[in-house]
């Protein structure tokens, strides 16, 4: 089966199986609701933002320009007894369009995630996870002319799957900690494979350690949302990275901290920020000579107004 079909058929699964346990007892037959019918929670917040500027003989100069963002955060979750079942759907496109530059895209995001677990004792269960992470459309590098393609979908698609323990003292923190994670790096286009540490002309980059997922999701004040993830990767196979000088050392742990925050102004408008960032050492750019370029921190950070809608 091909990994498109893989992906979309996991997802697919997870939200019938949600859904079909999430709907209520049927109102005209009214029977019985037992602990286990009303053990599925599913909800979610969908956002987006949108911002425009027009100029007409304006003195002080200006370009006309629009911005749109949407963000979808979904989920689906089963506890009953000792066992717990949670899946996430994270999505998130967004764009920008200006007269001189045209369009460009500014947020990319696709993610999956479904963790099950059996109480061991206290707050500690043992635990098993499935991450799947990609995006929807190209990406560009726009400070050369015609810009480079840098990405697509699928282009690279990053795929977890880990068995360990996770402490969930509560619903609004979890720590999973895994000693054996089996990562794939998968390119469908293998123009991408060297960009992103895959060998020359191969599809699959196997990796093989050990991988950390703190979650951290609360309303803090009254109509404030606040949602923090920190990521941890060291892979046991591959421990030393070559800088663009030649000299070799040990190669740092992936690490990966993202932050959300929706703050409800009314019912239906919020001011959304997110802001993500990212080592990754598997991931080097080149430079005009055709170099490999030494890791760099990755940023991103979006802003916006717009409506927001929870449920």
């Amino acid at each position: 089966m091909k990994v498109q079909k893989f992906v979309f058929l996991i997802c697919f699964m997870v939200l019938a199986i949600s859904i079909s346990y999430a709907q209520g007892a049927d109102t005209l037959n009214q029977p019985v609701v037992s602990e286990r019918d009303t053990a599925w929670k599913a909800g979610g917040q969908a956002t987006l933002t949108f911002s425009q500027s027009a100029f007409s003989n304006w003195a002080a100069g200006g370009e006309n320009s629009y911005a749109l963002n949407g963000r979808f955060n979904g989920f689906a979750n089963y506890r009953y007894q000792k066992v717990f079942w949670e899946n996430e759907l994270d999505l998130a496109y967004g764009f920008t369009n200006q007269k001189s530059i045209g369009f460009r895209k500014n947020d990319d995001l696709f993610e999956f995630t479904s963790k099950y677990g059996y109480q061991a004792g206290g707050n500690w269960y043992y635990s098993a996870l499935l991450n799947v992470k990609t995006q929807f459309s190209r990406g560009f590098d726009y400070k050369v002319e015609p810009a480079d393609t840098l990405s697509n979908f699928l282009s690279p698609l990053n795929v977890n799957l880990a068995l360990g323990m996770e402490y969930k003292p509560n619903d609004n923190f979890s720590a999973f900690l895994s000693p054996v994670n089996l990562k794939l790096i998968y390119v469908n286009d293998t123009a991408f494979s060297e960009r992103f540490s895959v060998e020359p002309g191969e599809h699959l980059r196997t990796e093989f350690g050990f991988i950390a997922k703190l979650r951290y999701q609360k309303q803090i004040i009254e109509n404030v949302d606040f949602l923090t993830k920190f990521d941890v990767f060291y892979d046991y196979l591959d421990t030393k990275i070559t800088l663009q000088d030649g000299t070799e050392r040990i190669r740092a742990p992936y690490m990966s901290w993202e932050v959300l925050i929706n703050l409800k102004v009314f019912k239906a408008l919020a001011v959304n920020l997110n802001t993500h960032l990212i080592y990754d050492e598997t991931f080097r750019t080149t430079n005009d000579a055709g170099e490999r370029e030494n890791p760099k921190i990755q940023f991103k950070e979006v802003f916006g107004v717009g409506l927001s809608l929870k449920f």
